[in-house]
């Protein structure tokens, strides 16, 4: 669709943001240089290393019981550790619990407080948590099933989504950023125009 005539002001932001934009998708723009794109790879290529450091190279399948009280979740210990199998202590406890549930391929990344990983890490399979584990979200028993290999994607199958997380979240520390600006400027000055000094008060009439 053709771009609608102007009279009185040539389109130059139009010219500034696509420059911008080219900056901060890179690739998009064919002017960009052969080491541009050599950079950026290298960008894609560290999030992808630190994704999979992250990640770790397993999966694991276990089962939880998640209690809302810490005197449940000592019972129900007690029951483990004195001999009772796992899964009877599950069944028992399921109905009066938050949550009972048993899980099945979960990475590391995907749960949802740093306790539960660092215990399933600990954990061999057939084993369960000797004590509750406390986090934000009640009092935590696991026993772990089985620990799985994972085969990560290779890097060029997973590059394009990669470029798409960097530019949002590139994109949302700018806005972020504009944001913050904004309102540093409207505290300093109201309505856009220089603050001014405010009046001396009358004296008092003695």
């Amino acid at each position: 669709e053709p771009e609608p005539l102007v009279t009185e002001h040539p389109p130059e932001p139009k010219k500034s943001r696509t420059t911008f934009m080219s900056k901060m998708v890179p690739g998009r723009s064919k002017s960009l240089s052969a080491k541009d794109e050599t950079k950026t790879d290298e960008m894609l290529k560290a999030e992808y290393d630190q994704q999979l450091q992250k990640a770790g190279a397993h999966s694991y399948d276990f089962t939880q019981i998640l209690f809302e009280n810490e005197g449940d979740a000592m019972k129900a210990s007690a029951e483990v550790l004195g001999g009772k199998a796992f899964q009877a202590v599950f069944d028992e406890w399921a109905p009066k619990t938050r949550q009972s549930k048993a899980y099945k391929a979960v990475r590391l990344t995907q749960l949802p407080a740093p306790e539960l990983a660092e215990t399933l890490k600990s954990l061999k399979p057939g084993e369960a948590t000797k004590v509750p584990i406390k986090t934000g979200f009640g009092w935590h028993l696991l026993q772990l099933q089985a620990v799985n290999d994972v085969t990560p994607p290779p890097f060029e199958q997973v590059k394009g989504e990669l470029r798409r997380m960097m530019l949002k979240r590139q994109g949302e520390a700018w806005m972020e950023k504009m944001r913050s600006e904004s309102l540093i400027l409207d505290l300093q000055t109201p309505n856009g125009q220089p603050g001014a000094a405010p009046a001396a008060e009358p004296a008092k009439q003695g």
